[in-house]
């Protein structure tokens, strides 16, 4: 024991100290953790954050149904994600064209459409506008907009001068809302003008616009 305290010196102490802490602390750092054994609890508030996370390892099915608020998004997302949507037809531009004959003058259902809009799941307000021309009788005829080839929603003769061989033009203004149930598919609604053979009936300058009508003003 003499022997031995006389070689002892600080620098073997360190020495022997240092190489203890060394192989402990290698095998603290073999040890493994169970799987799934660390859970939110044991996880600092904030200690995690996005260095920490492998890019592209969180993905739709990591993330909880429902879980992602508006308020979470970028003031741009929220703008997107709440712009409603819209559907335009604008038939053939300026060019002139001819308005089928059809027999129907009380729902149109046998006539052509002018112009169409398919309309998904929602509540839409539809509108259209169109010039049209031609040989009109006295008492008239009608434009409609009408929905699933069923159903007129809104009407509006064009009278004219009730003249023979005399050609005139008129707008023609409609305007509906429709809603399309959530299990269909989309619902079509469609511009259609009555006229008979010896009219001659044409139109132009056609449009129809569909605008999603929201159901309650959005928020965060």
């Amino acid at each position: 024991m003499r022997r031995i305290r006389n070689q002892l010196s600080y620098a073997n102490v360190a020495a022997t100290l240092a190489l203890f802490f060394a192989l402990t602390g290698t095998a603290a750092a073999a040890v493994t953790l169970a799987r799934d054994s660390v859970g939110a609890e044991h996880i600092q508030a904030d200690a995690v954050g996005s260095s920490e996370i492998r890019a592209d390892a969180v993905r739709s099915q990591e993330i909880l149904d429902e879980s992602i608020a508006l308020a979470d998004l970028t003031p741009g997302a929220r703008t997107s994600l709440d712009a409603p949507r819209v559907r335009v037809d604008n038939g053939e531009g300026d060019r002139l064209l001819p308005v089928s004959t059809c027999f129907d003058r009380a729902s149109l259902l046998d006539c052509s459409n002018l112009m169409a809009v398919h309309l998904p799941a929602g509540r839409w307000l539809v509108q259209a506008k169109l010039a049209v021309l031609g040989n009109f009788a006295s008492l008239g005829n009608p434009c409609a907009l009408v929905q699933s080839d069923t159903t007129p929603v809104d009407k509006a003769d064009y009278i004219g001068e009730g003249l023979e061989d005399y050609q005139t033009s008129e707008q023609v203004s409609l305007a509906a809302v429709v809603t399309t149930a959530p299990d269909v598919d989309s619902t079509i609604v469609a511009v259609r003008c009555y006229t008979t053979d010896d009219q001659g009936v044409i139109w132009a300058d056609g449009k129809l616009t569909a605008i999603e009508v929201k159901n309650e003003a959005q928020t965060d």
